[in-house]
C-alpha cells in the first residue's frame, strides 16, 4: 500500500540526486573510446546498445521496484587472498595502469578480455577540473555508465578529504568509490561500491552497499543480474585480477603457484 511506497522512497532518497550524465557528456565520450579500444568496435557497439533498451528496465522494475514489495540495502562484500607478497604499490597500480587509463598494453588484454567478459574503465577526472569524479564505463555482455570517484586522484585529495571519504573501515588504500545513482538509468543497480585493498594483508575487498527489492527474482543468487548474483559474481573475478596482478608484478610461476593452476590455464 501507500505505507510501503512512502518507506520504499526514503531508501531510494539518498541515491537520487546524482550528477546528470547528459551534462558530463565529454566523460560519456572518454569512456566510451576507451572502451572501444579495450573491446573492439563492433562488441562495443551491441553491449552499449543494449545498454538503453535492458538497462533501465532491470534497475526501476526488478531490483529496485518501489512498488511491488519492500526494498532494502542489502550489504555484501567480497574479500580476495592475501596479497602480501606483493608492495602496496605494486598492488594500487594495476588498479590504474589497466582500469583507469585509455590506452592500454599488449599485455592487458589478458585481464581485459578475460573469460567471465566483466571490463571495467574508469577514465580519470579531467586534468584542469576540481571534481573528483568522472563517468565510466562497465562492459559484459551489456555495458554500464558508472560515476566513479577516484580516491587517489589529486582533486579527490586536495577537495574530497580523500581516504577519510572511503565508507569501508577495513581499507587500507582506497581505490576507487562507484556509485550507482537511482537517476542513472543505464545501470541495473542502485547502490555504492567500492574497490579497496584491505588492511588484512592486502588482500583485495570489493564492499557494495545495493537497493534491493525482497524477493527471488531481485535477490536469488540463481538469478542472473540480482543482487544475490552480483556477489557471487564478483567472488569468481576478483581471484582472476589478483592473477593478473601477479603475473604483470611477479611473472607467470609466481602467479600459477599461488592460484594453483586453475586460473592460468585461461591465459
Amino acid at each position: 500500500g501507500w505505507s510501503r511506497y512512502k518507506r520504499n522512497i526514503e531508501v531510494i532518497t539518498p541515491f537520487c540526486e546524482g550528477p546528470s550524465l547528459y551534462n558530463h557528456f565529454s566523460d560519456c565520450v572518454a569512456a566510451a573510446a576507451g572502451m572501444v579500444y579495450r573491446r573492439g568496435l563492433m562488441e562495443f557497439t551491441s553491449a552499449f546498445a543494449l545498454m538503453f533498451v535492458i538497462n533501465p528496465w532491470i534497475k526501476y522494475w526488478i531490483t529496485g521496484n518501489v512498488y511491488m514489495g519492500d526494498l532494502g540495502i542489502r550489504y555484501v562484500t567480497q574479500v580476495g587472498r592475501p596479497m602480501d607478497d606483493l608492495t602496496l604499490k605494486q598492488v594500487k597500480r594495476n588498479f590504474k595502469r589497466y582500469i583507469s587509463r585509455a590506452k592500454t598494453t599488449r599485455e592487458s588484454k589478458l585481464f581485459i578480455c578475460n573469460p567471465l567478459l566483466f571490463c571495467p574503465h574508469f577514465p580519470y577526472p579531467p586534468r584542469r577540473s576540481k571534481r573528483y569524479f568522472s563517468v565510466g564505463l562497465e562492459h559484459s555482455t551489456i555495458a554500464a555508465f558508472v560515476h566513479t570517484t577516484h580516491f587517489k586522484s589529486k582533486s579527490s585529495l586536495r577537495d574530497e578529504g580523500g581516504k577519510s571519504r572511503c565508507l569501508s573501515r577495513s581499507a587500507e588504500e582506497p581505490i576507487y568509490r562507484v556509485i550507482l545513482w537511482r537517476n542513472n538509468p543505464y545501470h541495473i543497480y542502485t547502490g555504492i561500491v567500492e574497490a579497496c585493498i584491505s588492511k588484512k594483508r592486502q588482500s583485495l575487498e570489493h564492499p557494495m552497499w545495493l537497493i534491493s527489492s525482497h524477493n527471488k527474482l531481485a535477490a536469488d543468487p540463481k538469478v542472473i543480474l540480482s543482487t544475490g548474483w552480483i556477489d557471487v559474481f564478483f567472488d569468481q573475478f576478483i581471484p582472476h585480477f589478483e592473477y593478473f596482478i601477479r603475473l604483470n608484478e611477479l611473472g607467470k610461476e609466481a602467479a600459477d603457484a599461488m592460484a594453483g593452476g586453475s586460473i592460468g590455464d585461461q591465459f
